[in-house]
């Protein structure tokens, strides 16, 4: 069986590639939706953590969050022998290609759809790093920024009138830097010292990320468009989560001196004052938090070997309430609507749960048929529901009612290898290796669950399918 290479969409995991077991669990217009692929042994996750950074990092972005804008599916695709990449837009409607950018030599990495561009960080055939800007509608070059040959590029992404990216390694520390999205002309850079490269966001011209160094950790915030340090808060030398942001705050897990045990912060975004700790959580696991504006939601697993899910105010840190997981394996949490979904392992078998976040009432529960493994998390870009799990029977997409869990339709994918769904557009994409090598794209409507069309991509390796 021919495998798809993996590209990291950031965090995208390996079993993505593979012809694994999948649970991801994804939310579109009052429906939910979930894909099954066959197993083949895949140790299901386990509720622990590394020494640097929770183990949740390593899978919470397990499915690819599709990139909306108008209407297009972009694959990246190398020729047969690896050598050069190029980036192919398709219409979303009729699966008609609608163009193939130029190729480049080396390797494409990262993609991000921005406002008339498509932003796309990869390295060419010496080593060297760089950031490509093609233009959305015809797919022409129009520009290319040299990133520099000696560490690794990572963290891209865009806002407005900037491209950001991560140069570094762990031994110099990685500098934070952004680019004219026009031109590829470096605008401004900063040097965060951070031995890890760390996930951003970026939300109202504010650029906020984490650093990670031998004196001590810190998140700060940096002006978008200068790169001027608008605050930072550190603390001391622990493992810590990806933050959440909400309710005008960041929200993050970070180690206690006490046992190792996990503890919520919660920094104000505007001035990095420490708002609230919550210590109560007495967690040995980190999860990554999530929040709906509000409040904040976080799961652990207590002393006394407890999975939980707690809710939080956002502005006070004060307890919600707490919901007992019934399981003793869970993968992160997805929200939407009023409610977080995700996905836990008793025995042999999954069962996909929603729990209401206004009481912390379990709403609903769909237990999997014949699921033996689940390796992702559940994924919500709006009120339907997707996921993945395993079965023994072959792949398949199912469609749930978001607020009964009822099932709606069911679309048989078949045997073989085929990526993690990705939604967008009123569609859910996936891409699959077909008998004869060559790698096809298919899209499925979120109404009826049929195939609505089918386009041969080629052979070489691809990139997971995005959508804009």
């Amino acid at each position: 069986m021919k495998r798809l290479l993996r590209l990291p969409f950031e965090i995208v995991g390996e079993a993505l590639r593979r012809s694994v077991s999948l649970l991801s669990v994804i939310s579109v217009s009052g429906l939910l939706f979930a894909a099954f692929a066959p197993a083949t042994g895949v140790a299901a996750l386990s509720p622990s953590v590394t020494s640097t950074r929770a183990a949740s990092t390593s899978y919470q972005s397990s499915g690819v969050k599709p990139l909306i804008a108008a209407g297009t599916a972009y694959v990246m695709q190398s020729n047969a022998g690896g050598t050069a990449w190029s980036l192919k837009a398709y219409n979303a409607t009729s699966g008609a290609l609608n163009w193939t950018s130029p190729s480049q030599s080396g390797k494409f990495v990262t993609a991000v759809v921005g406002s008339g561009a498509v932003y796309v960080l990869g390295y060419d055939s010496a080593g060297t790093w760089y950031v490509y800007a093609f233009n959305n509608s015809a797919g022409a070059l129009l520009w290319s920024h040299n990133v520099g040959l000696s560490n690794t590029a990572t963290a891209l992404t865009t806002s407005g009138s900037y491209v950001y990216y991560q140069y570094g390694n762990s031994s110099i520390g990685y500098t934070v830097y952004a680019l004219n999205t026009s031109t590829g002309a470096t605008v401004w850079s900063y040097a965060s010292g951070s031995s890890t490269s760390e996930t951003p966001i970026v939300s109202s011209g504010v650029y906020y990320a984490q650093s990670a160094k031998s004196t001590g950790n810190s998140i700060y915030a940096l002006n978008g468009s200068t790169g001027a340090v608008l605050w930072s808060y550190s603390w001391g030398y622990a493992a810590f989560t990806l933050p959440a942001l909400g309710s005008g705050r960041l929200f993050f897990e970070t180690q206690s001196g006490v046992g190792n045990r996990w503890e919520m912060y919660a920094v104000d975004a505007s001035t990095g004052a420490l708002s609230w700790v919550y210590n109560s959580l007495d967690s040995s696991v980190a999860k990554v938090p999530i929040s709906d504006g509000t409040n904040v939601y976080v799961e652990g697993v207590t002393i006394s070997s407890t999975p939980i899910i707690v809710g939080l105010g956002g502005t006070t840190g004060s307890l919600l309430w707490t919901n007992t997981i019934p399981d003793s394996s869970f993968t992160d949490m997805a929200l939407a609507n009023g409610v977080v979904y995700y996905n836990g392992k008793t025995g042999s078998f999954w069962t996909l749960r929603a729990v209401n976040t206004s009481t912390g009432a379990a709403a609903w529960s769909y237990g999997y048929p014949i699921t033996t493994t689940v390796s992702s998390l559940p994924v919500t870009p709006g009120s339907t529901l997707y996921a993945e799990a395993a079965t023994i029977s072959g792949g398949a997409i199912y469609a749930f009612a978001s607020s009964t869990g009822a099932l709606q339709w069911s679309y048989n994918i078949g045997s073989g290898t085929y990526t993690v769904p990705v939604v967008g557009n009123g569609v859910v994409y996936y891409e699959k290796v077909l008998v004869s090598g060559a790698i096809s794209l298919n899209a499925v409507d979120t109404s009826t669950g049929t195939l609505s069309w089918s386009a041969t991509i080629g052979t070489g390796t691809t990139s997971l399918p995005f959508v804009g």
